[in-house]
């Protein structure tokens, strides 16, 4: 079957209106069955704003599963809602090093983030963002001493560097 649901935001705040709830109910059942959905937005600031405010509002242990749900339901404030909204650190092991990473607004790029170690991107990105040749020297010293330093006084964990060049300097 196919369950075709339009939604617009309402004109304050999404979680005022008891129809919300129904709307994220039906969503959930909707994909239980497996049925296609589709959407019609249209981007407005009002809309992030009220993106963030429900974000504000969700429970925050479940912050990576209901920003990607509000991505799913209005994928124009991806970007947006990808710089504005703070997620928990992930951590990601550098294919040719072997060596951990932590994946950051810092190091991404689209949906590939670069690895301070290899200067690689994972999935591989043949446009991405790289420092250049004197700030990429810089970056691989700032990591061996912050991976040092974080050994010799935490034991453990994860660190990265991630240097870029300015216009005005680093």
């Amino acid at each position: 079957g196919h369950l075709v649901l339009k939604a617009a935001f309402p004109a304050k705040f999404l979680g005022v209106y008891l129809p919300l709830r129904e709307f994220f109910l039906r969503l959930r059942y909707a994909n239980y069955l497996g049925l296609s959905t589709q959407f019609i937005f249209t981007m407005t600031e009002r809309q992030l704003d009220c993106a963030l405010d429900l974000m504000r509002r969700l429970p925050p242990q479940q912050i990576e599963k209901n920003l990607s749900d509000l991505i799913d339901l209005v994928p124009p404030l991806c970007e947006d809602l990808l710089s504005s909204v703070d997620q928990p650190l992930k951590i990601a092991r550098d294919k040719s090093t072997g060596k951990d990473y932590l994946l950051c607004d810092y190091n991404r790029d689209g949906d590939s983030y670069r690895s301070p170690w290899s200067n690689t991107y994972d999935p591989p990105l043949d446009d991405g963002a790289v420092p250049s040749d004197r700030l990429r020297k810089l970056e691989i010293d700032a990591n061996t001493a912050f991976d040092q330093y974080r050994e010799m006084y935490f034991e453990g964990g994860v660190s990265s560097v991630y240097l870029w060049d300015l216009d005005h300097g680093f």
